[in-house]
This record gives structure tokens, C-alpha cells and sequence, in this order.
């Protein structure tokens, strides 16, 4: 067993290790207080945010009225409907028992070589009705579907039926006794609030980064009888982090193991033993700010570039004129609308003073490693147009400099032919001293 409590590829489990999210956890519980609704609820968020983490946290918050079956699509193979839906009956079953309700009535899994059998069918008509019939009117199935953004793709693969997220809208109309959690990568969202029964925004919730003191909880408190911090290093991780989980829980996980190979003289974590860390932890800061530059706009892009040229605060201005002198101008309306976007991918954060900077000091230093005149087009025009420019400066100086010892050289064999050295040699003279052979200038 990985002693180790920090683990960003895994959705927290241990709720002593869940900190913060209260706001998230008011707003799930209100809309799952026994009122029926024809819609479900979506909890949206990038990757690495947490919401596989909050989706665990529900179980234990909600009043037993709410037992809840949670499938993650991200664990399951969705080459077909088979596995989605076998997973769902199983994780139904183990609900049931958990909470003592009767499984003797359920019907077996259809046999699924059998060409006429309707899987979803089945699901809807046969087993949710006896399901619902066990666990008493009083209680409301909280169906809770993890990385749904997945399902999307099996559907664009063929994979799944055209219509499977429609399949959900019947079953909320059929069984006033379900309720919907769904938790999707935030790319899909203007897709899914065109699909019902995602289409209401209302019922969305957006996780962001950790609040300040949320963050020092998580990196402390697992660790607080191991060692200690001292300020400075705390600072650091949260200027590192800025409160993303993922970093917190990657800097977390890599300082653990620095203690547990030298217990004996790490029980204070330094700014020393963070720089030691630190490639590590920008490798990892890949899986969560990637994918986010895949999915900017144009215009985001130009945006971020200008941070990652200035590496400090920009005020819209700053923003306008860096473009303007990069020989992308945009209008001042065009950049708060790429700044109002990458705010809302929690890449951009603005101060009390009115300028914006990276959340995530980490997720900078990872952008400004890679080569972004590859990534993007734009950006590839500009980091072009400033090689040919230096090209062009080098070839001057080549020619110049070039030109400059010509001129020198032959003047220096001219004044050689003009100029004969003197040796000056007087052995009568024991002090007598001697001179170069060749003395240019006598």
C-alpha cells in the first residue's frame, strides 16, 4: 500500500484528505432536497480540478434519503453500450446492499449475443423499476456519471447510440424518484447545454482553484506530524500552485518522497528542497495545461503570449500595446473577451489593482518552456518574422565586421614594410635589453 497521501492521478477517497469545496457542496445539496427535476445537474471544471473528487464527497454529505451509484466512464471501455451499462447494474446492486434494500427481484443481465436484446431498454423498463420498487418512495437514486465528456466521444465514434444522451431525459420524466450528477471536462459545455437534460445553466457549477487557505490545508495537514514548512517554502507553493489541486497534490506527492528517503534530515521542507523538486513538477504541469492551450482561441492565445514574453502583471493596456508592437493589434473589446475566457479556464486571474497575471506560476514556466511558434500559427508567424529580423541584423554586422579587419589587415602589412623593428643590442652593456625582432610603429 502507497503510503504516500498526495496522488494528483487519483480522485481523492480518504475524506480526511478533501479539503474546501463548501460552496460547490451547498449547491449540490440544495438542488437534491426531494424537489423533482427533469434536469441534471453538472459540475464542470478542467482537468486535474477535482471533480471526480467532489462527485466521491456527495455520498457522505447528502442525508440517507440520497444512496448514490457512481460510473466513472474514464474506468470503463466504451467500445460499446455493453460495459456502461453492465457497470450500472453492478454499482445499483452494491448500492442496494449497502443500504439492506431487497436484490431477490432483479432481473439477470440480458444475454447480450441475442440480436433482438434492447440493453437500454431493459435498463429503463426492467431493472430501474424494480430498483426504484426496493428502495421505497421515500428515497431519491442519485445516478452519478464521471468524465461524461467520454461518452460524448463514444458517441462521435459510433460507439454509442446517436441519440444515448437523450436516453437520460427519458429517464428522468419516467422515475420522479432519480436524480442526475453528471461531471464534465469544461470544453464540452456549450455542447452539453445544447443536449438535454444538461440544457439548463442554472444547474451548473464551476469549480475553480482552492482558496488560499484551503491550499495550505491540503499540503500540510496530511504530512503535519512528518515535517514541517518553513514560510518562504509555503509561500512559494502557492505561488507555484495558485491553488490548483493537481499542482498541490504533484508538489505534495514529490516532497513526501524527498522526506522518505532522508527522514533523518528532512523534517523541515526549505525553498532548497522545492527547487530540487521542481523539474519534476513542471514535467507533470502537462496534463493540466495542454490540453487547455489545445482548446484556446486564436485570440486567447495571442493574449497568453504576451504574458509569457512580459513574465509580469499586465493591465489591458499593457496587453493592447505588446500586441500592437508584435504586429497583431486587437481592439481593447477583442482582449477583454480573450481575458474573460481564460479567467474562466482559471489560466488568468486579475489583482485589486486591476492588472492580470497566471493563476498558476507552474503553468507559465510549462508554456514558456515549450516552443509555442510551434503550437500555434500566430505565434509562429511572429517568432519567424523576429528569426529573419536578427538574420538580418547578423548578416550587417557579418558584412561590417568582415569589411573592418580587410581594411585593417592591409593597412597593418603596409605599416610592417614602412616600419622596420630596431633590435638594440649592447653586449658591453650587462643590462643591455632586448627587443622584439619585428616592433610595429618603431
Amino acid at each position: 500500500m502507497d503510503a504516500n497521501p498526495y496522488n494528483p492521478l487519483k480522485p481523492v477517497i480518504d475524506p480526511t484528505m478533501f479539503y474546501g469545496r463548501e460552496d460547490a457542496l451547498r449547491f449540490l445539496m440544495l438542488h437534491l432536497s426531494g424537489r423533482r427535476t427533469r434536469r441534471a445537474l453538472v459540475v464542470l471544471g478542467t482537468r486535474g480540478i477535482g471533480k471526480s473528487s467532489l462527485l466521491g464527497r456527495v455520498p457522505l454529505v447528502v442525508d440517507e434519503r440520497y444512496p448514490s451509484v457512481k460510473v466513472d466512464a474514464a474506468a470503463i471501455e466504451l467500445d460499446n453500450i455493453i460495459a456502461f451499462v453492465a457497470t450500472i447494474v453492478d454499482q445499483t446492486r452494491a448500492m442496494m446492499t449497502a443500504i439492506e434494500a431487497s436484490t431477490y427481484r432483479l432481473p439477470p443481465f440480458p444475454d447480450v449475443s441475442d440480436p433482438n436484446t434492447d440493453l437500454l431498454a431493459w435498463l429503463a423498463d426492467d431493472y430501474l423499476s424494480v430498483v426504484f420498487s426496493a428502495i421505497r418512495r421515500t428515497r431519491h437514486l442519485i445516478l452519478m456519471v464521471d468524465n461524461l465528456h467520454l461518452v460524448f466521444d463514444a458517441i462521435d465514434a459510433g460507439h454509442f447510440p446517436t441519440g444515448f444522451m437523450g436516453y437520460w431525459q427519458h429517464l428522468l420524466e419516467r422515475y420522479e424518484q432519480l436524480d442526475l450528477l453528471f461531471s464534465l471536462d469544461m470544453s464540452y459545455e456549450e455542447r452539453a447545454l445544447q443536449t438535454p437534460p444538461m440544457d439548463d445553466p442554472n444547474l451548473y457549477y464551476r469549480l475553480s482553484h482552492l482558496k488560499p487557505e484551503e491550499a495550505l490545508q491540503l499540503i500540510t495537514e496530511p504530512v503535519k506530524t512528518l515535517y514541517g514548512f518553513e514560510p518562504q517554502a509555503l509561500e512559494q507553493i502557492q505561488s507555484w500552485a495558485g491553488g490548483h489541486p493537481y499542482h498541490l497534490q504533484a508538489i505534495g506527492r514529490l516532497l513526501y518522497r524527498r522526506w522518505e528517503e532522508d527522514r533523518a534530515h528532512v523534517n523541515l521542507i526549505t525553498s532548497h528542497d522545492l527547487q530540487a523538486i521542481y523539474p519534476a513538477v513542471l514535467e507533470m504541469a502537462k496534463d493540466t495545461i495542454s490540453p487547455i492551450w489545445e482548446i484556446l482561441r486564436p485570440n486567447e492565445r495571442l493574449v497568453l503570449t504576451a504574458f509569457l514574453d512580459m513574465r509580469a502583471p499586465l493591465t489591458l493596456d499593457d496587453l493592447r500595446n505588446w500586441l500592437e508592437s508584435a504586429g497583431y493589434p486587437l481592439e481593447k473589446v477583442q482582449i477583454a473577451a480573450a481575458l474573460r475566457g481564460l479567467e474562466y479556464m482559471n489560466v488568468i486571474q486579475v489583482d485589486q489593482d486591476g492588472r492580470f497575471d497566471f493563476c498558476a506560476q507552474i503553468e507559465a514556466d510549462w508554456l514558456y518552456q515549450q516552443n509555442l511558434g510551434e503550437l500555434s500559427p500566430p505565434l509562429r508567424t511572429f517568432s519567424q518574422r523576429w528569426r529573419n529580423a536578427f538574420l538580418g541584423i547578423a548578416l550587417v554586422i557579418v558584412i561590417v565586421v568582415g569589411g573592418t579587419i580587410v581594411f585593417l589587415g592591409e593597412r597593418e602589412n603596409n605599416n610592417s614594410i614602412e616600419n622596420v623593428a630596431t633590435t638594440t643590442l649592447e653586449p658591453q652593456n650587462p643590462t643591455a635589453t632586448v627587443r622584439p625582432m619585428f616592433e610595429f610603429g618603431g
